[in-house]
């Protein structure tokens, strides 16, 4: 029972006095909410040791992502924490959210992998952390920014994210640990030649005159600065097949938990958010083995708490059942576009957005996918497949 209790709380996110009215219709005998709440807690204090083991996991793991989003707690302003793989999951709630709350989450400190994050501004302080920028985030940016008079690199850029993207996921596929040095190449020049258009379309404001302080930049003037400082970790992609492009990893653990605010609003007391998510940590991370939550949880109360095998082979990016996984989700294999065409008539030009993705089902490409083979019609140095072949 205490397990079904936590399962309906955390895992199906019933809020408490519907659990407890939904067992007291299926029992027939009523449940107080505060015994629910205690259960809860119960569960939470289980979970010390199941805490320490994902805690080593991710700061062995070479590749994590993080991220943070807000929560209301005790009627003030927290900020939940995650960290994970695509096997863990850690979820830590604090007052703060610069290094002080990744402190206490205790991942970053011992970390020495790649860190996939937004580029909030406290991640830079890991000095020996190996950094990669979420590509989805510069995407929204470069959209912006497009709209803007005089801001034609922003597309180009954005552009090249997608080249990069597809790039990276066909060397991953076939099990590289990076894409080949020519494309690599290939791709930097176009950056570096990107960033001198926007330096260009963004001259330094004139200093003479001006006030103290630190120079008001325009937004496109700042992204440009970001992606200038850190070209490395933009492009990260491409000097680790293991580095995926976006954080989305993080996002997807984070949904659960902005889920949960939805339904139930806050949380009244910090020790109920700190047992909220350390059950959350628990049931995520079982999901991610295909581990039942029930059965989890019932381990868990009878005293003996999953715990996640470590060195699991499926923790390893480029193992078969992964690269199935991913051959199955990226159609990257098409035949060649038709070369030849009628005198006269002109090859039909692609309306080119930031929109577009060509790995999305719902591109304008449609199934259609970027392929080295029709570069000979490809509309981006070698690295597309525009117009798809005739059916």
């Amino acid at each position: 029972m205490r397990a079904l209790v936590c399962y309906l709380c955390v895992h199906q996110h019933l809020p408490v006095d519907r659990t407890a009215q939904l067992l007291a219709d299926v029992l027939g005998a009523p449940v107080a909410t505060g015994t629910l709440a205690a259960v809860v807690a119960e569960g939470a204090r289980g979970l010390d040791g199941f805490a320490q083991v994902v805690r080593a996991g991710l700061a062995a793991a070479p590749v994590a992502h993080f991220d943070e989003t807000g929560a209301r707690v005790a009627g003030r302003l927290h900020w939940v924490h995650s960290a994970s793989t695509s096997l863990l999951s850690l979820f830590t709630v604090h007052a703060k959210r610069g290094k002080v709350a990744m402190d206490a989450a205790g991942v970053l400190p011992g970390f020495g992998g790649v860190a996939v994050h937004d580029g909030w501004a406290p991640y830079w302080r890991y000095q020996d952390v190996t950094h990669a920028l979420c590509g989805a985030h510069l995407l929204r940016e470069l959209e912006a920014i497009s709209d803007e008079p005089g801001q034609g690199w922003a597309a180009g850029m954005a552009e090249l994210l997608v080249d990069a993207k597809l790039v990276a996921d066909r060397a991953r596929v076939a099990g590289l640990k990076r894409p080949d040095d020519q494309a690599r190449a290939r791709l930097h020049a176009r950056y570096e030649r990107l960033l001198a258009d926007g330096q260009a379309a963004n001259p330094p404001l004139p200093t003479i005159g001006r006030r103290r302080g630190r120079l008001r930049r325009s937004p496109a003037a700042n992204l440009l600065a970001r992606l200038d400082i850190h070209r490395d970790e933009v492009l990260r992609c491409l000097d680790d097949t293991r580095v995926p492009f976006d954080n989305n990893q993080a996002e997807r653990d984070l949904r659960m938990v902005k889920l949960q605010q939805k339904i139930s609003g806050c949380w009244r007391t910090l020790a109920g958010a700190e047992a909220f998510l350390a059950l959350r940590s628990y049931l995520a991370t079982a999901r991610k083995h295909g581990m039942n939550p029930l059965a989890v949880l019932r381990q868990l109360f009878e005293g003996h708490a999953w715990l996640p095998a470590s060195g699991c082979s499926r923790a390893t990016p480029g193992c078969q059942r992964q690269r199935r996984r991913a051959l199955r989700r990226l159609p990257w294999s098409c035949p060649a576009a038709p070369t030849t065409r009628s005198r006269g008539q002109l090859a039909p030009r692609p309306t080119r957005s930031i929109s577009f993705r060509p790995w999305s089902k719902r591109s304008r490409a449609g199934n259609w996918t970027r392929s080295s083979a029709c570069s000979a019609r490809s509309s981006t140095n070698g690295y597309g497949c525009w117009p798809p072949p005739d059916r």
